[in-house]
């Protein structure tokens, strides 16, 4: 699969999808949490907020590694060969001061459901910095692109 076509199908999900599920590590297992996410246009970050007290944030405290799942199943056994999903991996990091507060007002324009949720003073956001992107297409189509 060309570059540009693994990119487009990138921007196509991370367009449409607005949740995905954040894999953390807690006590050296995998731990697992839905997010909503919003990303840079270059796709080299992906964004999610978090209250600070949640064990997905005491997590990335201890280990910054994530992977992040994004997929467009619709939880129907004869979807499988049409699903896409998308696994992000990178390493997050919290955003403080001026890049908190402008990445939360640009994260709850993506979601203006939980624009509410983002303005709690307890709110943590983060920036995951995409090591690479694998896209899984199908049940047997599978590409890489680091961006």
């Amino acid at each position: 699969m060309r570059e540009e076509t693994v990119k487009n199908k990138i921007r196509l999900m991370v367009e449409s999808q607005a949740t995905g599920v954040l894999a953390t590590v807690m006590d050296r297992q995998p731990y697992t949490s839905l997010v909503a996410f919003s990303y840079s246009p270059d796709l080299k970050q992906i964004y999610f907020a978090t209250p600070n007290n949640t064990t997905k944030y005491r997590n990335l405290a201890d280990n910054p590694n994530i992977s992040l799942i994004i997929d467009s199943r619709i939880c129907n056994p004869k979807d499988f060969s049409r699903s896409q999903a998308i696994t992000v991996m990178g390493e997050a990091h919290e955003l403080s001061g001026e890049d908190r507060s402008r990445k939360l007002e640009d994260h709850a324009a993506r979601l203006p459901g939980l624009a509410g949720f983002f303005s709690s003073p307890s709110m943590a956001m983060f920036q995951i910095d995409v090591r690479a992107y694998v896209v899984a297409d199908g049940l047997t189509e599978v590409a890489v692109y680091h961006p």
